[in-house]
C-alpha cells in the first residue's frame, strides 16, 4: 500500500486510554470506575432481587395449592417460567456479576502496576484497590488519567 505524504490523509491511531471492551483483563481503571461498575452491579442486582420478591414470589404463593400436605402448583407454564426466574435471579446473574467485578479489580491492580492475581491475596488486593494509580504508562496500558493540559508544538519551550 502506497503511502501518502499528505497532512490531511493521515489517520491518527486509535487512542489506547479509552477502555475496549469490559469483560477482558487488559487495560487499567481508575479506582472512580471501579467504585461506579460496582455500585451499578449492586443497584441492578437489588432490582432484580425486589422483582424477585415483590412480584414473581407472591405470585407462585398465589398459585399454590395444599393437597395431602404437599405444596402443588398446578400451573404449568408458571412453574417453569417462575422456575427459570428464579434460577436467573439467584444463581446466574450473581455469577456473572461476580465474574464482572473480578475483572474490573484486576484493572484496578494493573493500575497500580501489579500482576492481577493479587486479586487473590485477601487483605493485600484490599490496600492495592485504594492506593493511587501509576502515574504515565505501566506494563499494562497506558495511564487512564492523562495530562489534562496539552501542549501544542507552538507553545514548547525552546
Amino acid at each position: 500500500m502506497k503511502q501518502s505524504n499528505n497532512l490531511y490523509e493521515y489517520k491518527a491511531p486509535k487512542a489506547m486510554s479509552e477502555e475496549t471492551h469490559f469483560l477482558l483483563t487488559k487495560g487499567r481503571i481508575t479506582i472512580k470506575a471501579l467504585l461506579f461498575r460496582l455500585f451499578f452491579c449492586v443497584v441492578f442486582y437489588l432490582s432484580m432481587y425486589a422483582v424477585y420478591i415483590g412480584y414473581a414470589l407472591p405470585k407462585k404463593i398465589a398459585k399454590i395449592r395444599v393437597v395431602d400436605g404437599m405444596s402443588v402448583i398446578y400451573d404449568i407454564q408458571f412453574k417453569i417460567t417462575f422456575q427459570y426466574f428464579e434460577n436467573f435471579v439467584l444463581i446466574i446473574l450473581p455469577l456473572f456479576l461476580l465474574v464482572f467485578i473480578s475483572i474490573q479489580a484486576v484493572k484496578r491492580v494493573h493500575d497500580v502496576n501489579k500482576s492481577g492475581l493479587f486479586v487473590l491475596i485477601p487483605f493485600y488486593n484490599i490496600f492495592l484497590l485504594l492506593s493511587k494509580g501509576t502515574k504515565g504508562n505501566n506494563n499494562y496500558g497506558v495511564d487512564p488519567n492523562p495530562k489534562k493540559k496539552i501542549e501544542y508544538f507552538d507553545e514548547l519551550k525552546k
